[in-house]
């Protein structure tokens, strides 16, 4: 384990335990050195190893801490008098045996492997219930970590399941004083309060919520279910082939093969292939190929594949994906873009192989290159701004919707620009980020071109005003840090700054100094910023 992981899982609990005032202290450990929590040994106040009996501990603790191997065989535990027979992974009866001992309000912080999507982990999620224990937070441990989800366990049903992703110790105190809360940030940095029962780990539940920020962007597509628009769905064999029935699509059911839409163009055995037969009312087969091969199409397969020694994408998960898709002509205009984009790739190929045999076709064709060229990088920057939208604000990502217009008065104002230059002296001060400015809380993009034509007259006056800015407020010392360009998206001017971490301190007027610890800027002051200056930006030298 890394040295930094182990910080901050210490911090972690250290945290918990000062905020919630918790005394008596029982460590349970597979191991007798104590290699990942020796930092606590003052503060703990029983020890049990393997082996030792923890049901017959008669004293309760405010707090149990439990660093736990995966891969333990399965044990059976019967407690006549606690009416329980199980039979589960050996780890896990630990934990259950070790919860009698905790107070009434007391918690349990166990480390365990990932097990949010198995029958078996739910059977056991059940059987906690069952009495009187509940799962209150899952955190999902920093890279590098053997065993990846903390747990907490406590008598008190919370209704709702506290997640979050530990990254670095700033975040330390937001997760937990936002657990104490039960308040929701929203973003897995601070943490998110959602129903226990959607929850099928963290990597699926990234998965969804990429695709619902992803289907925003089409607004003008019609959601169906698979199962709506597929005529037949035929799982290929070892005793026959497919037969080549129109407008079909071919889509892997194990691998990462591409959905194809013709037989000729399989990859591997037809065994391992559905054949979906689609409705051509409703959706060309060529189309359907496309939407697979785009961001939101790859997505929705991971998220109909089960976890298992082979992962493959279960039939009935198969039939209940959601698809996007436009109509007819829009489908048609897409198909045939496609193809010419193909035929132009084919064509670029040989005009490659050849050129140095004709010097005077690069001459007459490098204008046109160049108009293409100035095309498609309008397209990738719009793309750009389209992902960082779909991911939303976090530490490193911030949507502003004026620069200096008050919304409600619609009045220029100074105050409003303050803001802005605080969140780039804070990216500066952390690990970088993007600013977008035009950009509405809810994603929408609103762009800042009628402030622009009022105020500024034109692009070039207004980024002008831009770097007097923050030439004045954080310093031309800075200017390093940020790359700043007016981008257009959907008819809209939006602001893009991009920010990277310096490796000195930054201050906003030379004298407030700001952090990002989630989706949100923070002041640092006293104490609390010295400590973080010292730390941060000693770390940033060390990883030179």
């Amino acid at each position: 384990m890394k040295k930094n992981d182990k910080t901050i899982l210490l911090n972690l609990i250290n945290h918990f335990i000062h905020s919630f005032k918790l005394e008596r202290i029982l460590f349970l450990d597979y191991s007798s050195d104590l290699p990942l929590f020796e930092g606590l040994s003052k503060s703990v106040t029983r020890t049990l190893f393997r082996g030792q009996p923890i049901s017959s501990d008669k004293r309760k603790f405010d707090l149990i801490i439990g660093n736990l191997p995966f891969g333990v065989p399965r044990r059976e535990w019967i407690d006549k008098d606690k009416e329980i027979n199980i039979k589960t992974r050996a780890s896990w009866i630990d934990i259950f045996k070790s919860l009698f001992l905790l107070n009434d309000l007391g918690y349990g912080i166990y480390m365990v492997q990932s097990f949010q999507q198995s029958t078996e982990w739910l059977k056991f999620q059940e059987q906690l219930r069952e009495k009187g224990f509940f799962i209150n937070a899952i955190f999902n441990a920093p890279q590098g970590v053997l065993q990846p989800n903390l747990i907490i366990i406590s008598r008190v049903d919370n209704s709702q399941l506290f997640i979050a992703e530990l990254n670095d110790l700033e975040s330390l105190d937001t997760i937990i004083n936002n657990f104490k809360k039960l308040f929701n940030s929203k973003s897995l940095d601070s943490g998110v309060l959602i129903n226990e029962v959607d929850f099928r780990g963290f990597s699926q539940y990234k998965i969804i919520s990429e695709i619902n920020a992803l289907e925003t962007q089409y607004k003008n597509y019609k959601k169906y279910k698979l199962k709506e628009v597929a005529l037949a769905i035929i799982l290929g064999n070892t005793k026959r082939n497919f037969e080549d029935k129109p407008n079909s699509i071919y889509l892997p059911k194990i691998g990462t093969s591409p959905v194809v839409s013709s037989l000729d163009d399989l990859r591997i055995k037809e065994q391992n292939y559905f054949q979906i037969v689609l409705d051509e009312k409703i959706v060309k087969n060529e189309y359907l190929e496309l939407f697979f091969r785009s961001a939101l199409g790859k997505i929705t397969l991971k998220t109909l594949t089960t976890e298992s020694i082979i992962p493959h994408i279960n039939k009935t998960f198969l039939l209940e994906a959601h698809i996007l898709i436009p109509n007819f002509r829009e489908q048609e205009i897409l198909i045939e873009t496609t193809k010419k984009l193909s035929l132009l790739k084919e064509k670029v190929d040989i005009f490659n192989n050849e050129i140095a045999f004709n010097p005077k076709s690069a001459q007459s064709i490098q204008d046109k290159i160049d108009t293409m060229l100035l095309a498609l990088d309008e397209g990738t920057e719009t793309e750009k701004i389209m992902r960082t939208l779909r991911a939303g604000e976090s530490k490193t990502i911030e949507f502003k919707q004026t620069f200096s217009v008050d919304v409600k008065t619609e009045k220029k104002v100074k105050y409003i620009e303050k803001p802005i230059l605080k969140t780039l002296v804070a990216f500066i001060n952390t690990n970088g980020g993007i600013l977008l400015v035009g950009i509405r809380d809810d994603k929408k993009i609103i762009g800042i071109q009628a402030e622009i034509q009022k105020y500024y007259k034109n692009d070039d006056k207004f980024l002008l005003h831009f770097k007097n800015l923050f030439k004045s407020a954080i310093g031309e010392n800075y200017y390093p840090f940020i790359d700043y360009r007016i981008v257009d998206v959907e008819n809209c001017k939006i602001l893009r700054i991009d920010c990277v971490p310096s490796n000195v301190p930054c201050f906003f007027e030379s004298k407030e100094f700001y952090v990002r610890t989630n989706p949100a800027t923070d002041k640092l002051e006293g104490p609390k910023m010295v400590s973080y200056i010292q730390r941060h930006f000693k770390l940033l030298g060390e990883n030179k």
